[in-house]
């Protein structure tokens, strides 16, 4: 690695000293999270507007939960979009994935029933969740080992100024009965920026040197299936059990997160402006989970790490929705807090326990299982729901005690290199 370079001013507002870094890492990273923010700003909406949509578009409150199961269940897909990057490589699809994203986003403010809204977020999931993890894909390949944790974390706790920007507008738009589709049609501008990345955006190290291999055209469909060959290969063990760890915890984080806001507004007698600074607020605690995660775990190890956060998740949550109205912020503040931190790990993970060949395809298999879990998870929550959405929440909590285990069944990758933790045939 070069020698250190001074830290960017968009950088300041981590929390922590970063390790040594030199121009191309931080480079890398601020292009990556270019399009990081445009995804969590997408992914905030749904979450902060779900009651006015649901008033807007007039769905019943039993279809909530099933609304979410179905969005998540659509992006089981994702693993096959992701592996397009192990064919074209990890720039091309990174651009093509957030082009995707914005179109979709904006797309969501044009829906006028109920089918067309799950249609659409279906299809706007599948790609923030496969541009999220290439884009922890191309830290993991570019960054050195001592650091890989840090830059994943520090990609999603940069990321999540996206997030803010919707928490704020949708404060800003409360009076508006339409203002939900105001927020997704913003969605479309960063658009604009894609020109700008696509010129300083470069491919991964690790995949050129691969490409160069001289490795003939395969048909896309065959390109398709050798990374999920692949992928099985390189260790049924670990593929198992990164599928437990990413089910058994979607499964209580996706319902916890998507309820938040209609759980204060109606539960508790938040409104609008108070749901947005109570989320904004515990929010701010909350993204430090990314780089605290990913720091803390490249010092003490993957594994201890994602356990301590699926602890902290675990209580946050219980305080959260079956708290009193005054104990909510705190516990929105430590579930938000360990959720972040922990979902950092799992990234890490899938993005390091394979090797090249097939790394992109691995991290769109999390995230599809991820899909899978967080869809059974809403269906759940929608199938134990009896008046409060809060007691169903908390009845999935013993679901998290199967992600440590699942964790604890993998190998520690801190501080390794790839292809000593993953070398390619």
């Amino acid at each position: 690695m070069s020698a250190p370079a001074p830290r960017p001013w968009w950088s300041r507002i981590l929390p922590s000293r970063p390790p040594p870094l030199d121009a191309h890492h931080w480079d890398v990273l601020g292009l990556v999270l270019v399009a990081e923010i445009a995804s969590q700003y997408a992914a905030s909406l749904l979450v902060m507007s779900l009651p006015q949509i649901q008033t807007s578009l007039a769905i019943p409150e039993a279809h909530v939960g099933t609304i979410g199961g179905s969005v998540r269940i659509g992006m089981i897909a994702t693993v096959f979009v992701t592996a397009l990057a192990d064919r074209y490589g990890r720039r091309r699809m990174l651009l093509a994935f957030t082009a995707a994203e914005c179109v979709a986003t904006a797309l969501t403010g044009l829906v006028r029933t109920e089918a067309e809204l799950v249609a659409v977020q279906t299809v706007l999931r599948v790609f923030l969740g496969a541009e999220f993890m290439l884009g922890a894909v191309v830290i993991a390949e570019e960054f050195a080992a001592s650091a890989r944790g840090f830059g994943i974390g520090a990609l999603s706790m940069l990321g999540a100024v996206g997030y803010a920007l919707g928490i704020g507008l949708y404060a800003a738009l409360d009076g508006l009965a339409a203002g939900w589709r105001y927020l997704h049609l913003a969605g479309a501008l960063p658009l604009l920026a894609l020109p700008a990345l696509a010129r300083r955006l470069g491919e991964t190290q690790r995949f050129a040197a691969q490409a160069a291999g001289g490795a003939p055209r395969e048909p896309l469909a065959a390109a398709l299936v050798r990374p999920l060959r692949a992928l099985v290969a390189s260790g049924r063990g670990r593929v198992a059990a990164l599928a437990v760890f990413s089910l058994a915890f979607e499964f209580v984080s996706w319902p916890a997160l998507l309820l938040v806001s209609k759980h204060l507004q109606h539960a508790h007698g938040y409104t609008p402006g108070g749901v947005s600074l109570v989320v904004f607020a515990g929010g701010l605690v909350g993204v430090g989970g990314n780089v605290a995660a990913g720091q803390l775990s490249d010092r003490f190890g993957r594994r201890p790490l994602a356990v301590a956060m699926l602890a902290g998740m675990a209580i946050g949550t219980a305080i959260l929705y079956r708290g009193e109205a005054a104990w909510a912020p705190v516990g929105w503040a430590l579930g938000s807090f360990s959720m972040t931190g922990c979902n950092v790990i799992l990234t890490a993970l899938s993005s390091e326990l394979f090797p090249t060949s097939s790394r992109s395809t691995a991290a769109g298999f999390r995230m599809s299982v991820a899909s899978l879990g967080g869809a059974l998870g809403f269906y759940a929550e929608a199938a134990l729901f009896s008046g409060s959405h809060g007691a169903a929440v908390v009845a999935l909590l013993p679901s998290l005690a199967i992600a440590a285990l699942a964790v604890w069944m993998l190998p520690e990758s801190a501080g390794r290199e790839l292809e000593e933790v993953a070398p390619d045939a």
